[in-house]
């Protein structure tokens, strides 16, 4: 048993390029198995027009369509949103690049509809390819080419990692996804070479590119940065890397700020987005690094440099914290504490483990299985096998540890952790699928296998949920009363363009819908920025009386108000003015505007207001 657990694959004579093909075609295996289930998941989304499939994505169409019909490279202003003031939206121009050349490309011959359906396919189908990629070279390098295929069957397991692929996703997370597994596999590059001068310049690409696309990178950068210190206390000649790669991330996120902001706004720190601020951490690093040079001509002590180190690089990071001291709670630590408390701490994908828990035992135990399941491998790993550590499998492990850690916090982080994880979990499945190992038999070790894979799939929670319902728990991230549902914008909209041009009031699950599929403005949704906008939904469905709602009605100059019964943030609703209208009671200063369309939406008329444009009554 011990000879067991203490080999690892390894390769056989093989040449380079017959090794580069197998990898192609397990790549390709791999990735035309996840095209397939996420053009059968998405395929509904994309025939209804619907082409996103959930708030930010279409935020990001919206963001690419305005560009497309001449809005400014800086113009991010959504003035439909919480009009007249609008909201400054704090995304990058960097995904929307390929999604404006898809559909910018073929819109003259196929129309913007079908444009726009296959550059959403298109692109997330891109980036995963880019990504699987990414893995099988990382697994290649720190274990063996036949450990790929099991690692890449284990990537394709987890759902919260491809669901960010499928067709219709087109946010930013997939995006950073592939940009951190570059900056992995930069590392493992450099601490297999320390004169890998590709390894250093992909790292920095890939640092300030996803700097210049949001803020949920810098604990990959953090993990680069340090997993590239404890190679250069492994050896010096690392210094040259991890100098390159800082000073190329620093002046490339400097060119990205410049080109991405109006000069009139480049030294305004925003927490939130590319700025001023992560420049400045950009610096640290730089300086950091500079730092370490002397310090290691001065001692060869690895106690010692390390204590140098963490002084000179604490000095600098703290001088921009004090700079900055508004970012020092991360890039929502601006947001109002009433829309903190109220809205941020009901988004899902934002609640920690116990939540998760307590809505659903089962869900909570599919989604954290893999991320510690894979901590414990890689860490018996570490500490056991030195030819491992030599490959540069720290880095692996840091970055499985942070994730895993936030993922606790935030279960959002599982896209990261789950695909980190995949490399630990690939190496023991690969161990007990080896028919050369005569410690155990067949039959036992592809039963371990099978029950591994089958645990860590969605089968599990999916077949335990058909013969127990009430495993489902409470938790629902679908919003699917809205892809086609009851509450369906999609399905309303030709009568909504109907009327002229319009402030709609509803709730924030419906506002991106309402911007995409309408020519409307709405007064409150689902982006961080839109403060004053949530409150004001919040403030309406908390409304207890007639007046109270009237007064927010009128101070942000709404036409019309839309409701969904089935909608989630209403369903809860036991009393108050909402509910009381929902169930008839009108007052005099709305009235009900029917569908002709079949839909569980109700559409209310303020009095007194514009009148409609169509026949409609």
């Amino acid at each position: 048993m011990a000879n067991f657990m203490d080999e690892s694959p390894q390769s056989e004579p093989n040449t380079e390029s017959a090794g580069n093909l197998k990898l192609i075609v397990t790549v390709g295996f791999a990735w035309i198995v996840y095209f397939a289930f996420g053009l059968w998941r998405s395929w509904p989304t994309l025939q209804s027009g619907d082409l996103s499939a959930g708030g930010d994505d279409f935020m990001r169409l919206l963001q690419v369509y305005e560009f497309l019909d001449g809005a400014g490279w800086f113009d991010l202003l959504q003035e439909r949103m919480n009009p007249p003031l609008g909201v400054l939206m704090h995304w990058s121009r960097l995904p929307d690049l390929p999604l404006v050349l898809v559909i910018g490309g073929l819109e003259p011959w196929l129309g913007r509809m079908m444009a726009s359906q296959i550059a959403v396919t298109a692109v997330p189908a891109t980036l995963m390819a880019a990504t699987l990629t990414t893995i099988a070279l990382i697994v290649r390098k720190v274990f063996d080419e036949r450990a790929v295929g099991l690692c890449l069957i284990v990537v394709l397991l987890s759902m919260p990692a491809i669901g960010q692929f499928f067709p219709t996703r087109v946010d930013h997370h997939n995006w950073q996804i592939l940009l951190s597994v570059l900056m992995l596999y930069g590392v493992i590059r450099l601490w297999s070479d320390a004169k890998d001068l590709f390894g250093a310049v992909l790292i920095g690409v890939a640092i300030s590119c996803s700097l210049w696309i949001g803020t949920e990178a810098v604990p990959w950068i953090a993990c680069t940065n340090i997993a590239l210190f404890f190679a250069a206390l492994k050896n010096d000649d690392h210094l040259r890397g991890g100098l390159i790669q800082a000073q190329l991330a620093l002046v490339l996120s400097s060119v990205f700020l410049v080109i991405s902001v109006p000069l009139d706004t480049l030294w305004l720190a925003r927490c939130d987005s590319h700025s001023v601020f992560y420049v400045g951490l950009t610096i640290v690093a730089v300086f950091t690094w500079l730092s370490m040079v002397p310090i290691w001509q001065l001692t060869s002590s690895p106690t010692l440099r390390l204590l140098a180190t963490s002084v000179t690089g604490g000095a600098a990071l703290g001088s921009i914290l004090w700079l900055f001291p508004q970012c020092l709670g991360g890039p929502y630590a601006e947001i109002d504490p009433v829309v903190a408390e109220k809205w941020l701490s009901q988004i899902t994908e934002a609640h920690n483990i116990w939540t998760v828990i307590q809505a659903s035992p089962l869900i909570a135990t599919y989604h954290f299985m893999m991320p510690l399941g894979g901590t414990l491998i890689a860490t018996y790993l570490l500490l056991t096998r030195k030819d491992m550590r030599e490959r540069g499998f720290v880095a692996i492990w840091l970055f499985l540890v942070v994730a895993t850690v936030q993922t606790l916090i935030q279960n959002r982080v599982l896209r990261f952790a789950d695909l980190y994880a995949a490399i630990p979990i690939a190496w023991l499945l690969y161990l007990f699928l080896d028919l050369k190992r005569e410690e155990w038999s067949t039959l036992k070790r592809v039963g371990l296998a099978t029950a591994m894979i089958y645990f860590l799939s969605p089968f599990m929670p999916t077949n335990l949920i058909a013969l127990f319902p009430s495993l489902k728990g409470t938790m629902d991230t679908s919003l699917s009363e809205y892809k086609g549902g009851e509450c369906s914008i999609n399905n309303v909209k030709a009568e909504l363009n109907r009327f002229n041009p319009s402030v709609i009031l509803g709730t924030s699950n419906m506002g991106p819908m309402l911007l995409f599929h309408t020519n409307h403005s709405i007064v409150t949704a689902n982006y961080h920025r839109n403060t004053a906008g949530i409150l004001a939904g919040l403030e309406f469905l908390d409304s207890q009386t007639a007046r109270d709602a009237k007064k927010i009605v009128e101070t942000h100059k709404t036409d019309y108000i839309l409701l969904c019964p089935s909608d989630r943030q209403v369903k809860g609703l036991e009393d108050g003015f909402v509910r009381d209208l929902l169930d008839g009671t009108i007052p005099e200063w709305l009235r009900l505007v029917p569908f002709q369309t079949d839909s569980s939406l109700r559409l209310f008329k303020v009095r007194d207001q514009a009148p409609l444009r169509s026949s409609l009554p």
